[in-house]
Order: structure tokens, then sequence, then C-alpha cells
């Protein structure tokens, strides 16, 4: 798939954007009404009570797998022209990540065959705390992720703007030089040669 840098900005964008909504469902919403860090009878009974909100929560984390990896293509591409091996590196920072992230998802989803019981399975418990121990370890491989990629929009931005000071003085030394060479005065204006 060969994007050019606007498309890869816009699938980056658009995915980050579709990636917070859905978080903001799946853990700000469902996991934080389920689960109850301490209790583990009230988790296991708001989890069997409300079984489509904890489907709906899973659903949403799977959707940010996906949105995760795109990402990190999109972010790989549009930063490949400034430093292909930086941009490569973030981007496989970011998709180890997102493995962590798809590893804890599968704890979420091995809860399912533990909740057939009338009794509360200690499981059930270990396995939530399982999902959020597995996702804050990938966190910090995220953190690595955003050193590449803060040194990346720096050197994009640095470039940009010197490109963009040098374009500047570079119209300006021109239109001096012009008006020093006797053109017309009304051409140079009043702000040429001051």
């Amino acid at each position: 798939m060969n994007l050019t840098d606007r498309q890869a900005a816009l699938l980056a964008g658009i995915s980050l954007l579709l990636m917070a909504a859905v978080d903001g469902y799946a853990y700000g919403y469902a996991y934080n009404s389920l689960v109850i860090a301490d209790d583990a009878n009230a988790t296991y009974e708001n989890i069997r009570s409300s079984t489509g909100l904890y489907t709906g929560g899973v659903i949403g984390w799977v959707i940010i797998f996906i949105l995760d990896l795109l990402v990190a293509w999109g972010l790989y591409r549009f930063f490949q022209n400034i430093n292909p091996s930086l941009s490569r590196n973030a981007g496989i920072l970011r998709a180890v990540y997102t493995l962590f992230l798809g590893y804890a998802i599968w704890n979420l989803i091995q809860v399912y065959p533990l909740l057939d019981g009338t009794e509360v399975n200690p499981e059930v418990m270990e396995r939530l705390q399982s999902f959020t121990s597995i996702w804050n370890y990938g966190l910090i491989i995220f953190g690595l992720h955003l050193v590449g990629l803060g040194m990346l929009a720096i050197k994009r931005t640095k470039d940009a703007s010197i490109f963009g000071i040098s374009t500047a003085l570079r119209r300006d030394l021109l239109q001096r030089l012009e008006c020093s060479q006797g053109d017309d005065a009304k051409l140079c204006g009043s702000s040429c040669c001051g």
C-alpha cells in the first residue's frame, strides 16, 4: 500500500480520533463500570448481569487493537521520508505495544468461560488484573514509541521551519537585490529598501 504523506497523516489522525472515542466507551465506561478493583464478588456479578456491556467493551478493545495497527502504519509512512530508520523503529515499537495490547485483550476474552457457574470464580479477577498488568507493561514500550515519534516530529517541524525561514529570507533578499539595482520604486514598494 503506497500512501502519500497526506494520506498517511489522515490514516493515522482519523484512526487516533476513532480510537479515542472507542476507548472512552471500552475502558472509560464499560470496563470501569463493571470492574471494581478490590471486590471480586461485585465484579463477577457486574459482568454476569451485564454481559452485553462487557461484550461491547471487549469488541471496543478489538477495534482499538486494529486502529492501533493502522496508526503504527500511518505514522511510519508519514515520517518515513524524514528518517527511515527512526520511523521504522518507532513503528515497530508501536506494533510491539499493540501486540501487548492484543495479549491483554485475550485475557478479557478468557473471562467468558468463567462466568457460567453460580459461585464467584476468583480466576475472573485474575484475568482482569492480567489485562491491566500486561497493558501497563505495554505502555512502557508505547512510551519509547512516543520518544521516537517526538524526535521525528521535532525533525519534521525543524526542517519545515528552516525551509519556511530560508524561503522568506531568499525572497526578501532577491527583492532587495532587485530594488538596489535601480528597478522602478513603484515595483519595489515602500517596504523594499526601507
